[in-house]
């Protein structure tokens, strides 16, 4: 054989050996889209429901109202992720601020709201009027 014939069989082999490539990595791409695709088609009523992914969690909303230059109520007792809104029915301006809070000014019929995340006692008071007090019991 001379020199070129081998140049010859060497292209073709690395030819075959390139289309062989990409057949291969083009039917591995089909397969996994073709899985995603089974997959995200999956009724969620076959799903098993004897064992639960995520646990349930439930969480609440608690109102805490401002009249008469108080909290009320002075002490609410929550659980944690749960949501605090105050509501300001006074006509003067308050803020809440304290523990991991700092609320803008509330003028009358403005809410402030926040979410708990830790666990804990929370002390806070009005910015404006630090007469007033009140605790949220984070459980």
């Amino acid at each position: 054989m001379n020199k070129k014939n081998i140049t010859i069989i060497l292209i073709i082999v690395i030819m075959v050996i390139g289309f062989g490539l990409i057949y291969f990595f083009e039917t591995q791409k089909t397969n996994l889209s073709n899985s995603i695709n089974s997959v995200q088609n999956l009724p969620l009523n076959n799903l098993s429901t004897t064992t639960p992914i995520v646990s349930e969690i439930t969480t609440k909303t608690s109102s805490i109202s401002i009249v008469n230059f108080s909290f009320k109520p002075s002490v609410l007792n929550i659980n944690k992720g749960d949501t605090v809104i105050w509501t300001n029915n006074d006509s003067a301006p308050h803020q809440i601020l304290g523990d991991n809070l700092n609320g803008q000014i509330i003028n009358k019929g403005q809410t402030f709201t926040q979410i708990f995340t830790e666990t804990g006692t929370v002390n806070y008071y009005c910015a404006i009027h630090p007469s007033m007090k009140g605790i949220i019991v984070v459980k």
